[in-house]
């Protein structure tokens, strides 16, 4: 399980497939969900309460750095430049920092993604099904 999360995070950083179909790809590697943590670039990949994969990149923030206020609207910009092929991960996670969301969690089975301000504000948005 774990070589088939790697296999969809080396073929989505290549640029080879769509969000949709990445998060096909880990529905059928048997996950369920994934966290990440926006300023520190960790992500948890997992199947159920056990942790099956986790990595961290770069971080988007320096250590004790301040979350911007909530931008609903910085939110849903990045969340469409993101959509539209417009950014890279680390892009993305730059973007919605700066619209102040710490972290957000994919629900692979329900196929929605819940993004999260230092404030409690959230946001949730669909993960569309992938083009056949």
């Amino acid at each position: 399980m774990k070589h088939a999360v790697e296999e969809a995070i080396g073929r989505a950083r290549s640029g080879g497939i769509t969000y949709p179909q990445f998060v096909q790809l880990l529905i059928d590697a048997g996950l369920t969900s994934y966290h990440v943590d926006v300023a520190t670039h960790a992500i948890s990949f997992r199947r159920g309460a056990d942790e099956i994969h986790a990595e961290r990149g770069a971080p988007t923030a320096p250590p004790g750095a301040t979350p911007a206020p909530f931008s609903h609207d910085g939110l849903v910009a990045a969340i469409l430049e993101n959509q539209q092929g417009k950014s890279t991960h680390p892009v993305f996670l730059q973007r919605i920092w700066a619209a102040g969301i710490t972290t957000y969690d994919v629900d692979l089975t329900g196929r929605t993604i819940t993004y999260r301000g230092a404030r409690g504000e959230t946001h949730t948005q669909r993960i569309a099904r992938p083009s056949t």
